[in-house]
């Protein structure tokens, strides 16, 4: 891992974990990043990044459902939102 890799979410390295472990746990956290600034980005359509994060075990639904909520709260607080 190099600085310029750091991301925005914490790893959750539990007790126990091993060097491989969190080897593996940084590149599935690493590669959910990029993907994800990817489809912000607008790089890649809903449909590759719903298939991605179902691969990774994330439900699409269960995304749209925490993308509402999100929104939501972001309405109530009167922020500003940038396309």
């Amino acid at each position: 891992m190099i600085a310029t890799d750091l991301l925005d979410t914490p790893l959750i390295v539990r007790p126990g974990m091993d060097d491989e472990e969190i080897e593996a746990l940084w590149q599935q956290t690493y590669r959910r990043a990029k993907m994800t600034q990817a489809f912000l980005d607008r790089e890649i359509d809903v449909e590759t990044y719903f298939d991605f994060m179902a691969q990774a075990g994330y439900e699409p639904s269960e995304l749209m459902d925490a993308a509402e909520s999100n929104l939501e709260f972001v309405m109530q607080q009167g922020l500003e939102l940038e396309r």
